[in-house]
C-alpha cells in the first residue's frame, strides 16, 4: 500500500488524533441557535467583578455566533451606552478584554458560548 504522504508508515501512536489537528465541531454551539447575552456595567476593576454576585444590568437574546462582532452590533442597537465602554467577555473564570466598542468590532474575536440549563449564554 502506498504511503499517500504519511511521514511514518509503521509504529504510529496518534492514529489521526493529533492535538490541534482540527477543531472538533461537536464541541462548538450550533451556530444560529438561541443564545442570551448577559450585560454587566461596572466602573470597577474587572478582576473584582464576580458574575455570581453582581447584578446583571440587562440581557438580550441573540443567535449564537462564532465571533463577537455581530453580538456587540446588536447590543449597541438596543443598549447605546455600550459604544463608550470597554468590552470584556467572561472566559472561564477570567474577564477577557475585547477593547473599546470600535476596536472590538474591528478585531471581531472568537467567543465561547456556555451552555447553561437550556440556552447558550455569553
Amino acid at each position: 500500500m502506498p504511503p499517500y504522504g504519511s511521514s511514518r508508515t509503521t509504529g504510529g501512536i496518534l492514529c489521526g488524533w493529533a492535538l490541534g489537528k482540527a477543531p472538533n465541531y461537536a464541541d462548538y454551539p450550533d451556530i444560529g441557535s438561541a443564545g442570551r447575552v448577559l450585560v454587566y456595567v461596572s466602573k470597577a476593576n474587572p478582576a473584582e467583578v464576580d458574575p455570581g454576585t453582581t447584578r446583571v444590568t440587562t440581557t438580550i437574546r441573540h443567535p449564537t455566533t462564532k465571533t463577537i462582532g455581530p453580538v456587540i452590533r446588536e447590543l449597541h442597537r438596543r443598549f447605546t451606552p455600550i459604544q463608550t465602554e470597554c468590552i470584556y467577555v467572561l472566559e472561564g473564570n477570567l474577564w477577557g478584554v475585547k477593547g473599546r466598542y470600535n476596536d472590538a468590532l474591528e478585531m471581531d474575536d472568537e467567543v465561547d458560548w456556555i451552555w447553561e440549563g437550556n440556552i447558550y449564554v455569553l
